[in-house]
């Protein structure tokens, strides 16, 4: 029979808590995201370790902050979702304006354009005239 003894102090490595994932960092961390929306993963590992005595890797928290971000400000897609509603009703408080979106023929963003009646006013009537010239060499 052969027995070993593990001294857990010499073992190499890294010290950091493998059992401790991403949504556990995520539930721990998230009013604290909210009270600080600045904070960085490094703070994340910081808090971490200092109310839980637990070292995180960065990516853990990085990933654990980007889970805050998305559940405090909306995901993109959805963020995105909403910017026909919100030309719509700049056109319809904004008469004269100018507001469009564009996507592609797979549902993607591709772009949105807005002009203020009062911006489009001003340039008419006070704008300076310009030439523009592209591509073009003056001899003279």
């Amino acid at each position: 029979m052969n027995v070993s003894i593990r001294n857990p102090k010499a073992v190499s490595g890294s010290s950091i808590a493998h059992q401790s994932t991403t949504k556990w960092v995520f539930r721990m961390m998230l009013d604290k995201f909210k009270a600080h929306p600045n904070y960085k993963p490094k703070n994340f590992q910081a808090e971490i370790k200092r109310e839980h005595k637990v070292e995180i890797s960065y990516m853990t928290a990085w990933h654990a902050r980007h889970l805050c971000i998305e559940r405090v400000m909306g995901n993109f897609e959805e963020s995105y979702s909403f910017l026909p509603e919100f030309c719509s009703q700049l056109l319809k408080k904004n008469p004269g304006s100018v507001a469009t979106v564009k996507w592609d023929d797979k549902g993607k963003f591709v772009h949105c354009c807005i002009a203020y009646k009062v911006c489009i006013d001003g340039w008419v009537n006070g704008g300076r005239p310009l030439l523009g010239l592209d591509g073009t060499h003056l001899w003279g």
